[in-house]
């Protein structure tokens, strides 16, 4: 894995030691190396993933994002890395969430010899903004008219409710302050 590239015991140490998942594929898909995290990530041993074709980590439908990822990486001027969120497959069947900043490997003569990336979890993202998203919605579509107002007494966030409340759109509220907006019995 590391042939051709500077290597010491510390550098090694680092790459198989890093908390973000590591990996690195040959042409044919074939995990060559992966870091502890990663397998950990994924609930295997390193020993356990390499020689295993990467698909086999893949939540359904995810196949095809790879591929997509490598050929328009082998159709480019540059072999620039990109990042793809793709969910991946636990050893137990759940589903990860993953962010992967990979990149294409050539051999010497410039032939496709596979990618290498790393991988974040990020499931605990997804969920917060999945979580945000529903609440969001709710408070947009709340029957009361809600608002949140900073610290000058503007507003920040109004809902539809509120606009339909004051006779106003949206976009003359948001940056409006509360005082010219509603009766003063109402400020207080």
């Amino acid at each position: 894995i590391f042939e051709g590239l500077p290597t010491t015991p510390r550098s090694e140490e680092l790459v198989d030691n890093a908390e973000d998942g590591l990996y690195v594929t040959d042409a044919d898909g074939r995990i060559e190396y992966c870091n502890e995290s990663y397998a950990a990530m994924m609930g295997y041993d390193p020993d356990e993933l390499v020689g295993e074709h990467a698909s086999m980590l893949m939540a359904e439908g995810e196949i095809e994002s790879g591929q997509n990822a490598v050929s328009k990486a082998l159709a480019s001027d540059d072999d620039h890395s990109s990042v793809l969120d793709m969910t991946l497959k636990h050893r137990d069947g759940s589903r990860i969430h993953t962010s992967i900043h990979g990149s294409v490997r050539r051999d010497s003569s410039g032939a496709y010899a596979g990618t290498m990336g790393v991988v974040r979890d990020i499931t605990e993202r997804k969920q917060r903004q999945r979580e945000l998203e529903e609440y969001r919605s709710l408070v947009e579509n709340a029957v009361d008219p809600m608002y949140v107002l900073d610290e000058d007494k503007t507003f920040q966030i109004v809902n539809v409710a509120m606009t339909a409340f004051v006779g106003r759109p949206k976009a003359e509220l948001v940056g409006a302050d509360v005082r010219d907006v509603l009766p003063l019995e109402s400020i207080d």
